[in-house]
């Protein structure tokens, strides 16, 4: 994904996810989540290192599937 700085008009305060340039390219692990963090303001801001993408995904998996262990304890308490 290419970051341009020089939007005009109409894109200068458009989120890049609604950009026409944005629709057809694909996006890495730490972009989407940059995307999430920043409501789709911003794709770059956790920088390129895939790492904390996987952190971020691997923490999302960890709080489900805690969640439904809590579950499943306390529902048969």
């Amino acid at each position: 994904m290419i970051t341009k700085f020089n939007y005009e008009g109409q894109d200068l305060y458009t989120p890049i996810i609604f950009r026409d340039d944005f629709q057809e390219t694909p996006i890495n692990i730490n972009q989407a989540w940059s995307l999430f963090f920043s409501a789709g303001q911003e794709e770059n801001e956790l920088g390129n290192n895939p790492e904390y993408g996987w952190f971020f995904n691997n923490l999302l998996i960890a709080v489900a599937i805690s969640g439904m262990i809590g579950t499943l304890i306390f529902a048969s308490i």
